[in-house]
């Protein structure tokens, strides 16, 4: 069997030192979707008072994110501290979807490097898990 290499990630987090997120933990939604998991205590997530667990994010600043992965939506929302970035998410409400969009300052460091977890599936690599300490992928096995 042959090595695809490294799968490709937001490795590019590894250069910069300051980085700041906005206190979200997303889970991948069985249709690939990114759902909030929970949201960090003081964060700037926390403190907009209207991003609940479930919800599913649909755009980070100008780019839709529909499928994305977390490794690529980490990069997007990570960023200079005190900088904004805006973010979109949609609820189901009963039948109804529900749309909103909140502004959020990064004020979650992250200090640490992004770590991920690989799994081993025959041939194929795929990364299952990235924890990064202000935005991270479920952690829990």
């Amino acid at each position: 069997g042959r090595s695809t290499g490294n799968p490709q990630c937001s490795l590019h987090l590894r250069d910069k030192k300051d980085l700041a997120g906005v206190g979200i933990i997303f889970r991948k939604g069985t249709d690939g979707t990114l759902i909030v998991k929970e949201v960090v205590g003081g964060s700037s997530a926390e403190e907009c008072m209207q991003i609940e667990a479930g919800d599913t994010l649909t755009q980070v600043d100008d780019v839709k994110v529909s499928k994305i992965s977390i490794a690529d939506v980490s990069g997007m929302i990570l960023g200079e501290p005190s900088q904004t970035v805006k973010l979109k998410f949609s609820r189901m409400v009963g039948k109804t979807k529900k749309k909103y969009k909140v502004s959020l300052k990064r004020n979650v460091r992250a200090t640490l490097e992004p770590t991920y977890r690989v799994q081993r599936d025959g041939i194929n690599t795929k990364v299952t898990h990235i924890h990064l300490d202000c935005l991270q992928e479920d952690k829990s096995d």
